[in-house]
């Protein structure tokens, strides 16, 4: 997955090979947890429900993946109601 440092570590390179001079991606929440990473969007006021996580590729979000289950148990974690729309109800899944 694309938060793997291996993973910023290979775009790096491929966009040096791209653009023949050097390129640096830059991950600051490489080493972040979800927790944190939506902590911080949220005290600049980011709207989640623009955001997406779910693996699936459905219409709604599953609210059953591991990526939908980690993304609300950040939202729990920062003590917020996820604004997304699942195609369960999500009240009940575990964190």
């Amino acid at each position: 997955p694309d938060c793997r440092p291996a993973f910023v570590e290979a775009m790096n390179d491929v966009a040096q090979i791209a653009n023949f001079e050097p390129v640096t991606v830059h991950a600051p929440y490489l080493a972040s947890s979800k927790a944190d990473i939506l902590r911080d969007g949220l005290a600049m006021g980011l709207d989640y429900r623009h955001t997406w996580t779910c693996y699936e590729g459905q219409q709604l979000a599953c609210g059953q993946c591991g990526s939908c289950r980690e993304r609300l148990a950040a939202f729990a974690a920062n003590h917020s109601v996820d604004p997304l729309d699942y195609a369960i109800d999500t009240s009940q899944v575990a964190h």
